[in-house]
């Protein structure tokens, strides 16, 4: 059974997951209910989780409900193995029992983009000559024209913009800062925003009507609402303009190094899957203009 000691395992690896990892939120929810579910199964089968061996954690794995996406999977093996890895290293355990396991292959998934079209329609959308519309204009133009996640651009200050060099500076996953740089439509817009931003509300760069600073959820429901007024598809989310942001830049020729360290991106793998993009936008431009094709 789950003991008390057990159970303040779980808050201290979370409280190392938020303060040293410096995962978002949503991550966090996902770890979170991840063990939830695996400490439930433990409990029922009455033993303790010094005790899991690999087939204990493969007997959890089927127990969970039919037809659950192997994503899903992938994501709850790697829960179990960081949290194991985490109490052997800090001596709560001496055995990892996922340290073997494998998690399923996951077919590629081709990030969702937006044509110059679409994008154009979407970073009109809003009505500038409202305060609100104001932000979120800025908002649009900086996702786009920085391709920074969500959760970066709400934790930024407004010490963190450079006008003049152009550039802002972001602080990444694991508090990684980089310098990304800015384009000349998005400074435009948010010296616009500047201007009618409230002075007295501290250094919080996008605030919500109360003063305090944007959510990244409140901030999904907005590109929701403005994709679903320029006639956009419904499933466009703040990661569609990081997307858009680097399958554009690499249609147009930009290094592919560069856009890595734009997105901030760990590992050049990571960037590659946009290259898939690009090749199947450069065969249909070749089926389309070569006389023999």
């Amino acid at each position: 059974m789950i003991g008390p000691q057990e159970m303040s395992w779980l808050e201290l690896f979370l409280t190392y997951l938020r303060s040293e990892r410096n995962l978002s939120l949503h991550t966090l929810r996902a770890y979170h209910g991840d063990l939830r579910q695996f400490y439930a199964y433990v409990n029922a089968q009455s033993w303790n989780l010094g005790e899991a061996r690999s087939v204990h954690i493969r007997m959890f794995l089927t127990t969970l409900h039919k037809g659950i996406a192997q994503v899903t999977t992938a994501r709850k093996i790697a829960t179990l193995r960081a949290f194991y890895k985490f109490l052997v290293r800090h001596g709560y355990l001496t055995h990892n029992p996922l340290e073997q396991m494998r998690r399923p292959k996951l077919g590629k998934k081709l990030p969702i983009f937006l044509t110059l079209e679409q994008i154009e329609r979407l970073l009109q959308t809003p009505d500038a000559t409202n305060d609100l519309g104001k932000r979120d204009r800025a908002m649009l133009e900086l996702l786009y024209g920085s391709g920074i996640r969500v959760s970066e651009m709400v934790s930024l200050e407004v010490s963190d913009l450079d006008f003049r060099a152009s550039l802002v500076k972001v602080q990444g996953k694991r508090r990684k800062e980089r310098l990304v740089p800015l384009s000349d439509a998005s400074i435009t817009a948010i010296e616009a925003y500047l201007a009618v931003r409230p002075r007295t509300a501290g250094n919080s760069l996008f605030l919500n009507y109360l003063g305090t600073r944007l959510t990244s959820r409140s901030i999904h429901r907005l590109i929701k609402h403005y994709a679903y007024v320029a006639g956009l598809p419904c499933n466009i989310s703040p990661h569609t303009l990081r997307h858009t942001f680097a399958t554009h830049l690499l249609n147009a020729g930009a290094d592919l190094r560069a856009l890595q360290e734009m997105l901030g991106h760990t590992s050049l793998v990571a960037t590659q899957i946009y290259t898939h993009i690009t090749l199947d936008r450069l065969l249909e431009v070749y089926r389309k203009s070569h006389p023999r094709s």
